[in-house]
């Protein structure tokens, strides 16, 4: 994961090619937690080179954030909502002896809770 940043010597981590690190790891589909865990190593080692190793004079990673999430709220479509009437149709042919009541019971009960 991190030979990206191999190449570079400590000096030369600037905020953009940090920064320019965590998007990439965003796009590849890193989930929010490991970023957050990423962005803390790289902090904690790169605060030990400004102080008391004193590679550098300040911490590039101050200025590296974590891209937004960008993901939107489920659409009524996204989810596939059934409407009431096609609820009741479906109760209407069920009975208690269908192999799938309980799961349309969990259903219909976690829909409307």
């Amino acid at each position: 994961m991190l030979p990206h940043l191999g190449k570079y010597k400590v000096k030369s981590l600037t905020p953009h090619v940090l920064q320019q690190f965590i998007n990439l790891k965003t796009r590849e589909g890193y989930a929010r937690q490991t970023l957050s865990i990423i962005i803390g190593i790289l902090s904690k080692a790169l605060k030990h080179s400004v102080y008391p190793y004193k590679y550098i004079k300040e911490n590039p990673m101050h200025y590296v954030e974590l891209m937004k999430d960008k993901s939107r709220k489920p659409t009524r479509e996204d989810l596939k909502i059934q409407s009431k009437e096609n609820l009741r149709r479906i109760n209407s042919v069920l009975n208690e002896d269908h192999p799938f009541i309980y799961h349309f019971i969990l259903a219909y009960i976690v829909d409307y809770v």
